[in-house]
């Protein structure tokens, strides 16, 4: 994995190491309202009213936001390995 710091040889304002955090808070964020999202869909599809076709939609919805959510939690979990180096 590449991690780059460039705190000791570039200071433009905040260190990186300061922006790293805020990103890494950001996703954590951002991993928050992807579980609400896919949540929602659940509660959702608890109703019994749904046919298979709109039961289909929702599913396949939860599927999608849990792979976003991998994808980010993946990139989070590689930032905050750099971070500890």
């Amino acid at each position: 994995m590449l991690c780059l710091d460039f705190v000791d040889t570039m200071q433009l304002g905040q260190s990186m190491d300061v922006e790293l955090d805020d990103l890494i808070f950001r996703l954590f964020a951002l991993l928050t309202a992807k579980f609400e999202d896919g949540a929602s869909l659940a509660a959702n599809g608890q109703g019994r009213d749904h046919d298979s076709q709109a039961a289909k939609l929702l599913a396949d919805g939860i599927q999608g936001i849990a792979e976003e959510i991998a994808i980010v939690a993946d990139a989070n979990g590689a930032l905050i390995e750099c971070r500890s180096r």
